[in-house]
């Protein structure tokens, strides 16, 4: 057992699924991280594949914001900017595939179990 999973730190229930008894689409993405930590991908990925992104875009966005500080040249502020520039252009397609990436996430949790 990693000591990631030994800190037992977050030990509370979703608010949606104490309401619901269903899973929110994020249902399992804290555990997913906790797995991922102690080095269990597989089990993350099965948990909630949402840990694995979360890891990814945290250390994309560590990584980008040390160069910006080395470099003074801020291409996390320029890539944001761009960002919603882009989600305001085509907002009807970014709700569309948002809400298809969340409701699979969604029934992948209700599937499973969580």
């Amino acid at each position: 057992m990693g000591v990631v999973s030994q800190l037992n730190i977050f030990r509370w229930t979703c608010p949606i699924k104490r309401l619901t008894h269903l899973p929110c689409s994020a249902c399992g993405t804290t555990r997913a991280i906790y797995l991922l930590l102690d080095g269990r991908l597989n089990e993350s990925i099965q948990m909630n594949p949402l840990g694995l992104v979360t890891i990814l875009l945290c250390l994309l966005a560590l990584v980008i914001s040390v160069r910006d500080l080395l470099l003074q040249d801020w291409l996390l502020e320029r890539a944001y900017n761009q960002l919603i520039k882009f989600i305001y252009c085509h907002k009807i397609a970014v709700i569309v595939i948002m809400a298809i990436l969340s409701l699979s996430n969604w029934c992948w949790n209700i599937y499973k179990g969580i």
